[in-house]
């Protein structure tokens, strides 16, 4: 069977309304063709119903659900007499009575009366509050006429659905292909063969469902005819059948009214329904929730609302699977922001020269770089055959941002080698052949992250293994590292520059060209790197270079206004420019801004030193760094500048007192001794 992606009758009606008087009759006569197609070939249906009839995308119905149906010459039938098989709504007397011997293509006739009645008024022919309600109805009661509940249905299709739902099967059309030549008929604009149900034969049909009010009626008469002989018998008569009267009235009006209230409700949850769908397609999902809620209270469990709570049931779980799909992006995004993040302080502290406490930036270093990996699986320091490739990245990003997710894990594994080999170098790991080892492991898992050897993985194993004691092997290193193509990704440029430009190293001529460089490309491949950027920066103050400085950390400044140490080290290039006014700006805008205390050490104490003093402001010398040496008192960096000044000023014993606590604090700091 063609896949048919328009829904059901059923679904098209709960969401769009009755169907207009020729469009129902189209599907329907479709549908009775189909119908008696199969009855030719001896297949009874005994189930149609909307929810049964598929549309396909050009709008053609399509018979699915065939599980009821049965052959009619099949004698070993699985369905017993009295056994109901079927939908109540739409079932015919006789299968609704479980009368297995009566039911046959005519009973198919019925039910394709009860779809063509769906369609024009958007309710079934019964409704009920029960199974026995219903069935009840089924037995006993005759349809509301089309047209009482829409006027504007035609009258030849009216009388076509009410001879459909006839309750003697004879009574019917003899076939399917019979009803649907009327329909045709009944498109084409020509009389239809099938004919309005005679009053005499109302009356009788009635009488044989209802022979209590039958005789009633007749007792009636006869009391009218005796009227002459007492008017005794006629009053009490006449009474007894006003009193029924009223009361089967009373009964009628509390039918309408629910039919009525049933209607009205099954429009207000059509229109929630409606509503929902369009706040999920418009991502309003809170707003959808609201909706289906309230249609949820409306169609409860009751069988009368059974198409309705299929149709919220169905969106309900579409709109959960969006919601999951919401939440799993959110927590993929919330995951990036913390990575990002993690990387941004991983890079800073990796890289920093200018702080007070080396050995702590680089333990933080690590600890940022195994954070940041750790969000997406990554253990740097995992032995080398713990898995073949690291973990998957999670799901919920697009290819582009996967791609730069992996560049990223990319750095960092890199930067927590580079921080384990300086680590193993100092005195801030005791260990020196574990950290150079974690270092290792780390570049193996950058190796299998991106699936081949770079000329930065190759310089960043031969600085771990140089910081092991294995000359020999980290030269070898060194050697591939030259022979290796230069690298398609910013990531790989800006990991050779930083290699080259190690915060504890000098930096020669030769390798100051070459980092530059390096960095200059990672720009051109990725103008938003920020720490390309201000890795150029920091390299232009230590190379003597200012005003390189000045214009890649005004770069650094745009993309981000709130980096304090851009604002500081950019008022060291000003006043090394002699521009002191600016330089000024630079360090009293940098206090304005949230600072770790380290920050705002360095600002006063560069201030007071590279402004303030070559400006010959003594005063405001001395209250900057005494301002810094209460921020850290256990740094000597303040300390010695204020020895300086000091002894500038003929304050020998001050000076001396404070070069003494400076090699208190810092005994293996050199220019204390020199200065002493």
């Amino acid at each position: 069977m063609a896949l048919a992606e328009g829904g059901s009758l059923a679904q098209r009606v709960s969401r769009g309304g009755p169907l207009a008087s020729r469009e129902a009759a189209s599907l329907v006569q479709q549908v009775a063709e189909a119908v008696d197609y199969a009855h030719g070939r001896g297949i009874v249906h005994r189930d149609l119903k909307p929810a049964n009839i598929l549309l396909s995308n050009n709008g053609s119905p399509k018979v699915t659900d065939f599980g009821l149906a049965k052959r009619q010459d099949s004698h070993s039938d699985l369905t017993h007499t009295g056994q109901v098989l079927g939908t109540p709504a739409f079932m015919p007397p006789e299968q609704a009575r479980g009368d297995a011997a009566a039911i046959g293509p005519l009973s198919d006739i019925y039910a394709l009366g009860g779809v063509l009645y769906h369609l024009l008024t958007g309710r079934p022919p019964f409704l009920a509050g029960s199974l026995e309600a219903m069935l009840k109805q089924v037995f006993e009661a005759d349809p509301v006429p089309p047209r009482r509940l829409d006027a504007a249905i035609d009258r030849d299709l009216e009388t076509i659905t009410l001879k459909c739902l006839m309750k003697e099967p004879h009574q019917r059309y003899p076939s399917a292909g019979a009803l649907a030549a009327d329909l045709g008929r009944f498109l084409a604009g020509e009389p239809i063969l099938a004919r309005p149900t005679p009053a005499w034969e109302r009356a009788l049909k009635w009488s044989r469902r209802r022979p209590a009010a039958a005789l009633l009626a007749v007792v009636s008469v006869l009391t009218l005819a005796s009227l002459a002989a007492g008017g005794v018998f006629y009053a009490q008569a006449a009474d007894r059948q006003a009193r029924l009267a009223r009361a089967e009235a009373r009964a009628r009006t509390q039918e309408l009214a629910d039919r009525d209230a049933l209607d009205a409700g099954r429009r207000r949850v059509q229109e929630a329904v409606r509503r929902a769908t369009a706040a999920i397609d418009g991502g309003r999902l809170q707003e959808a929730e609201t909706e289906l809620a309230t249609a949820r209270a409306t169609v409860g469990g009751q069988a009368a609302w059974a198409i309705e709570r299929e149709d919220v049931e169905s969106l309900s779980a579409r709109l959960a699977k969006r919601q999951s799909e919401e939440d799993a992006k959110a927590a993929a995004r919330e995951r990036l922001a913390q990575f990002d993040t993690h990387r941004d302080e991983a890079l800073f502290f990796g890289t920093h020269r200018f702080g007070v406490d080396y050995g702590a930036n680089l333990r933080r270093a690590l600890e940022e770089t195994r954070a940041g990996l750790a969000l997406f699986g990554i253990e740097p320091a995992a032995a080398a055959d713990a898995a073949d490739r690291p973990a998957p990245l999670h799901d919920g990003y697009a290819a582009g941002e996967q791609r730069r997710i992996r560049d990223r894990l990319y750095e960092l594994l890199l930067a927590f080698a580079a921080a384990s080999a300086r680590a193993a170098s100092g005195a801030a790991v005791a260990d020196a052949s574990s950290s150079s080892a974690a270092g290792l492991s780390a570049i193996d898992t950058a190796v299998r992250l991106i699936g081949r050897e770079t000329a930065a993985t190759r310089l960043h194993r031969a600085e771990c293994l140089a910081a092991a004691g294995e000359a020999g092997p980290a030269e070898a290193e060194r050697k591939q590292a030259a022979a290796e193509p230069q690298g398609d990704t910013a990531a790989d440029q800006f990991l050779v520059g930083m290699v080259l430009t190690r915060p504890d190293a000098a930096v020669t001529p030769a390798s100051f060209t070459s980092a530059k460089a390096a960095f200059e490309h990672a720009l051109r491949l990725d103008p938003d790197h920020f720490w390309a950027q201000y890795a150029l920066g920091m390299l232009g103050l230590r190379q003597g270079r200012p005003d390189m400085a000045d214009v890649h950390l005004t770069a650094c400044l745009a993309a981000r206004p709130d980096f304090a140490w851009a604002w500081i080290l950019r008022g060291s290039a000003r006043a090394t420019l002699d521009e002191p006014d600016r330089a000024v700006e630079d360090f009293e805008h940098s206090l304005t801004l949230p600072l770790e205390p380290e920050a705002k050490y360095v600002s006063l104490v560069n201030r007071a030193v590279l402004v303030e003093y070559p400006q010959g402001r003594i005063d405001a010398v001395r209250r900057l760094l005494h301002e810094a040496t209460g921020i850290i008192p256990n740094d000597s960096q303040a300390l010695i500048a204020l020895a300086k000044v000091e002894h500038g000023e003929a304050q020998s014993e001050e000076a001396r007192r404070l070069l003494d606590e400076a090699a208190r604090v810092a005994p293996e700091e050199p220019r204390v001794y020199r200065l002493r």
